[in-house]
């Protein structure tokens, strides 16, 4: 029996005996076994249970993400059944439900938004970052158009960071681990003044040798140097409220820049072959570098039956790297083929401002209504080699107006019967301009600058059967901006992209709050997608397809009692193109006879793609696993010399596609998860040993047809390591 089969096995005889005798459990455990509490979050831009509010939500509490090490966003995925985060270049790559994005040049924006604190992540580049002082992780499933606005079409990623205690406390972690890899946490939070509260959060990461081996250059890869650094001030002087958030990080050799042959294919120069998980063979050692400042206040009033309340953000992201987009060593080669290596440094500062009003949580009729501002400018500068010649460079400035005014109402219109109804127009105009050499004359046909404006809304109603069981249904309309592409001029700009969904779902919280479960189905009519293409060295942006995509989800979580709990998710997806002619499709060389339902040259040279315009319907959409699954079981018991918790996770996915033309596929995988933690009586010092990819897992942060061949981007290797805590105060 493989270990994939055993750790499934292993699950299954421990957790469906659970399951079956929940029950008994709970009711032999009488008054004093322990309850599920409340879970609060911030889906509809107020402090609500997470069980009363018709959207599908799963929110990560700060301890299971302590327990489990998880120090980035990138690392989330382990916890949302579909949901896939990955990394290349230094920008994030996140899908979920079938909906996301590859693009990681200046100026993109993912349709999964990512908010800190309130403050949105304009750049996939911001939404890759460690997790500092964290009290939540909430993930808003499926399009938010209405509070959260553009660019959500796919969902929202909530951070929300711990606020300055009104009481003085401090800790420290210090952590080792594999790669000579050193960890370190840091956080001091308290009063300066009666009504003035301040906290400074610090974490670090220095890892001594990289996991990622280039055999052309001799040199382990990725060896990173990363900190991060957070500055809150919260003043509260009666009915008003001030929230300074600064936020600074930089990371250095970070993973997502070195590209090795994606397996089972042969590169284009004719001799590079896959070398292994963690092997590589690069003319460049992808070294990288990045720099993100984020800086927010929000001011709120409280009226007598209302709240007034305005956030105004900047955030600026900087990041340079010199990457292989070839995956090869360049020549001298069979094919004489020399490696593409672009020197590409891209710079990003946004500035949003939203103003808000709304009523109080108690309100018989709960309403909010804002304007939200956002002023966006990006700039691409990239120096293209083969080999060591230069042929081409770029600086390409792409600027952006964003403004648009919100409002949502739900009022009871039975006695358990709630009605949502939202409404949010949105304009966007975007402008772009530059240099290129060797220069480009510009083309009258193709506009410079563009506007998009287009109403979104949300209508739900949901009904409460009982104070636990809460029934919703919910058609949302969510839109995504168009946008040019800033590695070229004189390419059309990707027109808007637009889903229509549908959604049902139950919350039920059962046996006396011991058991939680939600459930949720889907239907998508997801139209103008807009898709990434390497047409030769410039990054496109397009609209190409349409979409049906339904599923249906469930989340569990169960207290046993005695210090056992029991929690899992599941998700099964059907997300496949409808219809998408001409769609593009790179198929190995040599190519001899062109596929049916495409049309395109042939190909003798041996080794690399030949691209291919083929009917692309039917196919599944990238990144859409159709089954995805997680499981873990928590064990905390007292003794008279501290406490011992221990918890396992497993993270399952069947697979799935990179690109639309469904030739790379990241095979299925477990991904498994542990730790045991010891803490003293006084709560003071902890000691946790922990480990990740357990399974020894092979899951590529990203793949792609690069320039002439099929490359990937290795992700995580096993790891683990023991850190030490101790709360000073």
């Amino acid at each position: 029996m493989g270990l994939h089969q055993t750790i499934t096995l292993r699950y299954a005889i421990v957790a469906l005996p659970l399951m079956a005798t929940a029950p008994a459990r709970a009711q032999a455990a009488g008054e004093d076994a322990e309850r599920l509490g409340d879970i609060v979050v911030t889906a509809q831009k107020r402090p609500e249970n997470l069980h009363d509010i018709p959207i599908a939500i799963t929110a990560i509490p700060a301890e299971r993400l302590d327990r489990q090490a998880v120090t980035n966003t990138a690392d989330l995925a382990r916890y949302v059944p579909g949901l896939l985060i990955g990394k290349s270049l230094f920008a994030g790559q996140t899908y979920f439900r079938g909906i996301g994005q590859g693009l990681t040049i200046p100026g993109g924006e993912a349709p999964i938004a990512t908010y800190i604190d309130g403050v949105y992540l304009a750049s996939p580049s911001l939404a890759v970052f460690d997790l500092n002082n964290v009290e939540q992780v909430a993930v808003l499933k499926g399009p938010q158009s209405t509070l959260f606005g553009r660019n959500a079409t796919g969902g929202v990623i909530q951070v929300t960071t711990r606020a300055p205690s009104d009481r003085p406390a401090a800790r420290a972690e210090l952590g080792y681990g594999r790669f000579a890899t050193l960890t370190g946490k840091a956080l001091i939070s308290g009063p300066i003044l009666p009504d003035l509260a301040a906290s400074l959060a610090f974490t670090g990461k220095h890892r001594g040798q990289g996991p990622v081996f280039n055999r052309f250059t001799g040199r382990h890869l990725f060896d990173e140097k990363s900190w991060s650094l957070q500055n809150r001030w919260l003043w509260t002087p009666g009915a008003l409220t001030a929230d300074l958030n600064l936020i600074h990080g930089d990371y250095r050799n970070m993973s997502g820049s070195a590209a090795g042959i994606f397996p089972g294919h042969l590169a284009a120069d004719g001799a590079t072959r896959y070398l292994g998980y963690r092997t590589i063979s690069n003319r460049v050692d992808g070294a990288n570098a990045t720099r993100s400042t984020i800086a927010s206040l929000k001011t709120s009033y409280a009226l007598d039956g209302a709240t007034i309340s305005n956030q105004i953000a900047y955030t600026h992201f900087r990041g340079s790297t010199v990457i292989d987009q070839s995956g090869t060593a360049g020549r001298p080669n069979p094919n004489n083929m020399p490696a593409f290596l672009p020197d590409a440094t891209g710079t990003t500062g946004t500035w949003t401002d939203e103003l808000q009003i709304q009523t109080r949580a108690d309100a018989p009729l709960q309403w909010t209504g804002g304007l939200f501002y956002l002023h966006n400018r990006s700039v691409g500068r990239a120096v293209n080699r083969f080999d060591e010649s230069v042929f081409s460079s770029y600086r390409i400035r792409l600027e952006t107006d964003s403004l648009s005014a919100f409002g949502q109402v739900a009022a009871a219109i039975a006695e358990r019967t709630r009605l949502t109804l939202g409404l949010r127009y949105t304009s966007d105009r975007r402008r772009i301009s530059g240099v290129t050499v060797p220069a480009i004359p510009p083309n009258p046909a193709i506009p410079t600058a563009k506007t998009w404006s287009r109403p979104t809304w949300r209508v739900a109603i949901d009904h409460r059967f009982t104070p636990d069981i809460m029934a919703y249904a919910s058609y949302v309309r969510g839109f995504r901006s168009g946008s040019f592409t800033t590695t070229a001029l004189n390419i059309p700009p990707a027109d808007p992209e637009t889903v229509d969904a549908y959604e049902a779902g139950l919350k039920a919280q059962l046996w006396d709050r011991r058991l939680r479960v939600n459930l949720t189905g889907f239907v998508y009519d997801y139209r103008d997608i807009q898709l990434r293409a390497l047409r030769g060295t410039i990054v496109d942006v397009f609209n190409a397809a349409r979409a049906r995509i339904h599923g249906g989800e469930a989340e569990i979580e169960a207290a046993l009692g005695g210090g056992l709990r029991l929690s899992g998710g599941l998700q099964l997806l059907d997300a496949r193109y409808r219809d998408f002619p001409n769609g593009v499709a790179n198929v190995p060389s040599p190519l001899a006879v062109i596929p049916t339902g495409c049309v395109g040259p042939r190909s003798a040279v041996n080794g690399g793609t030949a691209r291919l315009a083929c009917d692309l319907s039917g196919n599944r959409m990238v990144k859409a696993p159709t089954l995805s699954a997680n499981a873990a079981i928590d064990y905390e018991r007292q003794f008279a010399w501290g406490s011992i918790a221990l918890s396992v996770q497993d993270s399952y996915s069947r697979g799935y596609y990179f690109e639309p033309d469904n030739i790379l596929r990241q095979p299925a995988y477990h991904w498994v998860d542990a730790s045991i933690r010891w803490r003293s009586t006084d709560q003071r010092w902890t000691a946790t040993l922990w480990g990740t990819n357990l399974a020894k897992e092979r899951v590529y942060d990203s793949a792609l047809t690069g320039a002439g061949s099929y490359i990937y981007r290795p992700g995580s290797p096993v790891g683990y390591g023991v850190t030490l805590g101790l709360a000073l105060f």
